[in-house]
């Protein structure tokens, strides 16, 4: 707060009262979009980890699926060339 009275004082003695109240208020404008920004990039972050997690386990079961039927198809070709 303190740096804040100090940088109106010094700004007010150079560009006027209003000048330096809409320079810092643009000022605070622009940190309050930059804080929401950083916000929104940290929830899609979080969005995309959380996708590649739940891609990761549906590709581990696709694995597991393919892997029953290719058992599967060797029982039955297994079968086939014990019977002819």
């Amino acid at each position: 707060m303190t740096v804040d009275l100090e940088l109106f004082g010094k700004l007010k003695a150079k560009l006027g009262e209003e000048e330096t109240k809409a320079l810092l208020q643009y000022l605070d404008t622009m940190q309050q979009r930059a804080k929401a920004d950083i916000e929104q990039v940290k929830k899609e972050w979080v969005s995309r980890e959380i996708l590649r997690a739940e891609l990761a386990e549906q590709e581990t079961r696709i694995i597991r699926w393919i892997f029953a039927f290719m058992i599967g198809q060797v029982a039955v070709l297994a079968a086939l060339v014990k019977f002819l």
